[in-house]
């Protein structure tokens, strides 16, 4: 038993368990999360499945992790290309902050799960793209 348990404290969840809420959540099937922000205490992050973009924030005040917000596929993407903007915004030496869309605006990212440049914005447009690509027999019969 950790001293976690023994105290009656939660440890942050695991990607899993997070992909587990997302597919309760939605009624689908994660195919992508990503880690965004990061501390002792705190995680966010977004899972996303072909029909919906969650953001779940695990935090250790909270008993569960919760979902934040989610956005629909429609409100994203239009057939394989992503219709909203998505930027970032200086906060600190060790995190930012991401806007996805007008509507979720100032989410801290920790810079440094986001490799030498520290940008998440490449990341979240691959999770979403790569989620939400459709087959090329549903975006032919819309034509």
């Amino acid at each position: 038993m950790t001293w976690q348990k023994f105290l009656g404290l939660r440890q942050l969840r695991e990607e899993s368990a997070i992909r587990d809420l997302g597919n309760r959540a939605t009624g689908h099937s994660v195919t992508g999360a990503l880690l965004l922000f990061e501390t002792s205490k705190q995680r966010t992050w977004l899972v996303c499945t072909a029909h919906e973009l969650v953001c779940v924030l695990d935090d250790l005040r909270h008993p569960e992790p919760d979902i934040q917000w989610k956005m629909s596929r429609e409100q994203l993407m239009e057939a394989d290309e992503l219709k909203i903007d998505i930027s970032q915004e200086p906060f600190s030496d060790q995190s930012g902050k991401l806007n996805i869309g007008s509507s979720h605006r100032g989410w801290l990212f920790s810079r440094r799960l986001f490799g030498p440049d520290g940008s998440p914005v490449e990341a979240v447009r691959k999770l979403i793209t790569n989620a939400m690509r459709e087959p090329a027999e549903a975006v032919a019969t819309r034509a």
